[in-house]
């Protein structure tokens, strides 16, 4: 009998508690928040961060999103702010994941790489066993995404409003043959994407 997953949803860039019910309530699974973001933009202090967990049930992922690379640092960031789940947008030093696991019990870690070229496969499958999701990021944008303007976006989804003429709007993103035929989708999706939490 095939298993049909369910799609979990995540809002990222939550700026207050008032968003964060707002998400949950249409039925976000998980919500982001960035104490730092790659690209520089707005992010949040502990404090906001912490009122924003506080504000959620402890069902639903609470994301914290990072470029910081020290494991102290990154722990005690997870720690402070409650989050059961820490983004990384950089890659850490070395050890930091093992460090994570063992200083901050439960938290649940997702690693951000860099589309950029090929090389993105390898660094993928090297962090792949330490973490339990990667965000693939920085993929060459189509018009349909307006939210970048240098022809990189974070974002990898399905598009399923209508157009007028597909014709218009050609793919950009392509996933090499090879790439595809080694993902194993039924591991990913049977892994946890969430641990429970320990608190």
């Amino acid at each position: 009998m095939n298993l049909i997953h369910p799609v979990r949803v995540k809002v990222a860039c939550i700026r207050n508690p008032e968003e964060a019910r707002r998400a949950v309530s249409f039925g976000a699974a998980a919500i982001g928040m960035a104490a730092e973001t790659a690209a520089g933009g707005p992010h949040l202090t502990q404090t906001e961060i912490t009122e924003i967990v506080a504000s959620v049930p402890k069902s639903i992922g609470t994301f914290l999103m990072t470029t910081r690379r020290s494991p102290v640092e990154l722990a005690e960031l997870a720690r402070s702010a409650g989050v059961n789940t820490i983004q990384l947008w950089d890659v850490p030093e070395p050890d930091a994941y093992s460090y994570l696991r063992s200083a901050v019990p439960g938290i649940s870690i997702v690693q951000s790489i860099p589309v950029v070229d090929e090389g993105a496969i390898k660094q993928a499958v090297q962090v792949s066993s330490r973490v339990d999701a990667l965000l693939l990021a920085d993929c060459k944008a189509t018009e349909l995404d307006p939210s970048e303007t240098d022809g990189l976006t974070s974002k990898w989804a399905l598009d399923a409003t209508a157009k007028p003429s597909l014709k218009h709007f050609p793919p950009i993103n392509r996933v090499p043959p090879d790439a595809l035929a080694d993902v194993d989708i039924d591991r990913m999706l049977a892994k946890p994407w969430i641990k429970p939490d320990v608190r």
